[in-house]
C-alpha cells in the first residue's frame, strides 16, 4: 500500500488491532496501553506523530502534502483556554507543547495493524473530540474521508474556530476505507497562533472475518458420510425389510 506520507520515519511502531479489540480506547491522544490510562505529561505519544505546513487554506485539501515530516506528538495541555479532557484515558497531544507563531496546518497520524482475523468493512472508530483550532479534514489510507463532523466548524476557514472548548466538541466515526495491515489515518487540524493541539476520546471495534463475512452462517455443520457408512446403512435397512416380511409370512 502506498501510502500519501512518503517522506515520514517511523519514531513509533504502529499500533495492533484484531478482532474483538481488548482496548477499545487504543485511538485516543495520550493513551497508555500498558495502564489503560494516559502518559505523563511531556512525554511522547506510542503512537501518535505530528507534522506542520505553515499558511492558511480556507479550503478543503484535494489531497495529502507529499512533504510532510513528523515527528512524536507530545502530551500536555499548551493553553489555560483548552477544557481539560473529561477521560481517564485521552490527553491533550501537540507537536510544539508550547507556542507557535504563524498560523498553518497541522497533520496529526496514527497508524496501526489489523489482523487478518478481523474484518476491514467492520472496523469503526466512534470518536469525540477539541482540537485548537478545529478538526478540518481525515484521510484514511491515503483517501479523503467524507464524515459527518468533519470540518469541526462546518466550514474550512477554522483558523480561529473555539475548537478547544467544551461547548464546541466535535463528534465523528470513521468507519471506511481500512484494510489487512497496516493502515494509516491522518488528521488535518488548522490553528492559527499560539497554540495548536489534538484531544481525541474514542472507541474502536471491529468484527472477526467469521462473525461478519458473507459465508458466515450460524447452521450446525453436517458431517461426512464415507463408503463404508452406507454400505452398512444399506444393510441395515435390508435386513429390516427381509425380518419385516418373515413375520408377515
Amino acid at each position: 500500500m502506498l501510502l500519501a506520507t512518503v517522506s515520514h520515519i517511523a519514531w513509533a511502531a504502529p499500533a495492533s488491532v484484531s478482532c474483538n479489540v481488548s482496548q477499545p480506547n487504543i485511538f485516543n491522544t495520550g493513551f497508555d496501553a500498558a495502564t489503560s490510562g494516559v502518559l505523563a505529561d511531556g512525554s511522547n505519544d506510542a503512537v501518535w506523530e505530528v507534522a506542520t505546513v505553515p499558511g492558511t487554506v480556507t479550503s478543503a485539501l484535494a489531497s495529502l502534502p507529499l512533504t510532510l515530516t513528523y515527528a512524536p506528538a507530545i502530551l500536555g495541555s499548551n493553553a489555560s483556554a483548552w477544557s481539560t479532557s473529561s477521560s481517564s484515558s485521552a490527553q491533550w497531544i501537540s507537536l510544539e507543547h508550547a507556542s507557535h507563531p504563524d498560523s498553518g496546518d497541522w497533520f496529526y497520524r496514527y497508524t496501526f495493524d489489523l489482523a487478518a482475523d478481523s474484518d476491514p468493512a467492520t472496523v469503526n472508530i466512534a470518536m469525540n473530540y477539541l482540537a485548537d483550532n478545529q478538526l478540518a479534514q481525515v484521510w484514511v489510507n491515503g483517501v479523503d474521508q467524507a464524515v459527518a463532523g468533519i470540518p469541526q466548524s462546518g466550514g474550512y476557514d477554522g483558523y480561529n474556530h473555539v475548537g478547544f472548548q467544551a461547548a464546541g466538541m466535535g463528534a465523528a466515526t470513521l468507519s471506511t476505507g481500512f484494510a489487512h495491515g497496516l493502515n494509516e489515518v491522518v488528521l488535518r487540524v488548522q490553528s492559527a497562533p499560539f497554540a495548536e493541539g489534538l484531544l481525541i476520546d474514542s472507541v474502536l471495534t471491529v468484527a472477526c472475518l467469521s462473525m461478519s463475512g458473507p459465508g458466515a452462517s450460524n447452521a450446525h455443520p453436517v458431517p461426512a458420510v464415507d463408503g463404508l457408512s452406507l454400505w452398512l446403512l444399506g444393510l441395515s435397512v435390508g435386513f429390516a425389510g427381509w425380518l419385516s416380511a418373515r413375520r408377515k409370512a
